[in-house]
């Protein structure tokens, strides 16, 4: 199951770090539960074919253990589907209002303004293998948010560009836990 862990590459996008804004950047957004959509795609399909494994190896485990699987993936917010992925998470007032999101170890994230309700972003990450990327991010309202990212990696050992497609929901006012 060692694909797995390409799961861990969609919570790098909505906010990979600290968010580098200046501060005329306001990001009108409800703090509370929010749901995060992601679709991928590869350049050379290495990301897709590695997606079909991870799901023929979820169908072939047991009933009792894929049910383990992904019940432990559940706890953390990740569902994974035939069409994407989808992670719960808390944004709270406070990391609105500083400009923190979602901080992954490692990775740092700048957020310019663009026209309207649209802002770059551009990221980079000091994992392993190395990840970085850029795209628009499109708040709708403050309670949904589009986001298309071009992010350059490496793929079993091969250099890979990926083009993801994000969406995210307010879900609640409360986090669970």
């Amino acid at each position: 199951m060692k694909n797995l862990t390409i799961l861990s590459f969609t919570g790098l996008i909505f906010a990979a770090g600290t968010v580098a804004a200046d501060d005329s950047i306001v990001i009108d957004i409800k703090p509370g539960k929010w749901k995060h959509e992601y679709s991928m795609t590869s350049e050379s399909g290495s990301f897709e074919q590695a997606m079909d494994e991870v799901r023929k190896q979820l169908n072939a485990l047991p009933e009792s253990q894929r049910r383990m699987v992904e019940d432990m993936m559940a706890q953390q917010g990740i569902n994974l589907d035939m069409q994407g992925a989808t992670l719960e998470m808390c944004i709270t007032e406070e990391e609105i209002r500083q400009g923190m999101w979602t901080q992954e170890d490692g990775c740092t994230q700048t957020m310019t303004a663009g026209e309207g309700d649209t802002f770059h972003v551009r990221f980079s990450c000091d994992s392993n293998p190395p990840t970085s990327g850029e795209g628009t991010f499109r708040i709708h309202d403050p309670t949904r948010y589009s986001a298309l990212v071009n992010v350059a990696t490496e793929f079993n050992g091969q250099p890979e560009t990926l083009v993801m497609e994000q969406k995210g929901t307010w879900l609640q006012a409360e986090c669970d836990g």
